[in-house]
């Protein structure tokens, strides 16, 4: 199981923000740096799924590179 499926986002869900970041367009070095950060903090992503519902999920961090 991919780690974000156990943070409650599905393979084919669309990130379109990251912490109030949109990535559209940005590199994905970038978008990648909006994910990370210390163990335990929480992330919020904005999801796009099944092409018309938009989701808030808050992400607690488990890696720290």
């Amino acid at each position: 199981v991919r780690a974000a499926e156990k943070a409650g986002v599905p393979k084919g869900d669309d990130v379109i923000a990251i912490a109030g970041a949109y990535p559209k367009g940005m590199p994905m070095y970038y978008f990648a740096r909006g994910l990370k950060g210390k163990k335990g903090t929480v992330v919020e992503l904005v999801l796009l799924r099944e092409e018309r519902r938009v989701l808030v999920v808050r992400v607690k961090r488990t890696l720290r590179d």
